[in-house]
């Protein structure tokens, strides 16, 4: 191993391949696992990539008397590579961001402020406190069965009460 690092720091481009052969289940399995986390917006190739580059740095500053293997240092490297290629193609830049507060107008911004109240409480005219309960309850991912043992109630009492809120909610949102 200490070998193919050396080459690899010379210049030898074969030792560098050997290096990444030996590495491809590390790399595959930490692209495949950033790739996981991200928008989906940057492909399988933009991932090993940048992998590969991180396992050359690797090789290019590893020093032995870190008392640290290779391959962790290694593996560090390629994930913190990885990480920082998810943040700044996701970050927007500060002209960016400037861009996105003047496309803000105050005046829309207020109207769909007041849109939205207005839909709360007509929300709130058309479903009993019980459903109301349920459904927020609902919109916070919880199971028919944590809703029920929240509430005291029954699972099917739960059931009985999203089927009844959705058909409200359906004739109010016909009615806008």
């Amino acid at each position: 191993m200490d070998d193919l690092i050396e080459r690899t720091r010379a210049g030898d481009a074969a030792a560098f391949e050997q290096l990444a052969e030996r590495y491809e289940p590390l790399i595959l399995s930490m692209t495949a696992k950033m790739r996981a986390v991200s928008d989906g917006s940057l492909d399988a190739e933009d991932f090993r990539q940048e992998a590969l580059l991180a396992l050359y740095t690797a090789a290019m500053n590893y020093r032995e008397q870190d008392e640290v293997t290779f391959g962790l240092y290694a593996k560090i490297c390629v994930r913190n590579r990885l990480i920082s290629l998810i943040r700044s193609h996701h970050e927007p830049s500060v002209g960016e961001m400037t861009r996105q507060e003047e496309k803000i107008d105050p005046e829309q911004s207020c109207i769909e402020k007041e849109s939205w109240l207005e839909t709360q409480q007509r929300i709130k005219e058309v479903l009993s406190v019980f459903e109301q309960k349920v459904l927020a309850l609902y919109l916070r991912n919880q199971s028919y069965e944590a809703i029920a043992a929240s509430l005291g109630v029954t699972e099917k009492s739960v059931d009985n009460a999203i089927y009844r809120l959705k058909a409200k909610l359906k004739r109010l949102y016909d009615r806008l």
